[in-house]
């Protein structure tokens, strides 16, 4: 697990690999300013399609303080229909790995920045 306490930054899986280690299970809480909300925006994602997912949490800094906003697997295209930006309902987001024991690919790269409602553009979330 990891806690990233930041207005913004960068989230790369695998850091130091081409691709993602099979049965993984990875934990990044980002908490941003109170009154802020958190702007996600997926760069790059490739995982075993239906079976190695990317959940992304807003709320609260477990997942039974949270809701879920949205579940990724296989490609950027396959996993997402529009656009690749999310904004939390309020200054915090859980994203939660999950990779079983066989093919595995080369992850997610992902972006956030944490700003003030009136200072981050509002996307719908799925």
């Amino acid at each position: 697990s990891y806690y990233i306490l930041a207005k913004q930054g960068e989230i790369v899986f695998p850091t130091s690999s081409l691709s993602y280690p099979s049965q993984q299970t990875c934990q990044w809480v980002i908490e941003g300013s109170i009154g802020s909300r958190i702007q996600i925006q997926i760069i790059h994602f490739s995982t075993e399609h239906d079976v190695d997912f990317l959940e992304i949490w807003g709320g609260g800094r477990t997942v039974t303080s949270s809701v879920r906003m949205l579940r990724l697997s296989g490609t950027l295209d396959e996993a997402l229909s529009s656009s690749s930006v999310l904004l939390t309902p309020n200054n915090l987001a859980l994203l939660r790995f999950f990779s079983d024991t066989t093919t595995a690919s080369s992850g997610f790269r992902l972006y956030f920045q944490s700003g003030f409602a009136c200072d981050l553009a509002r996307v719908p979330n799925r």
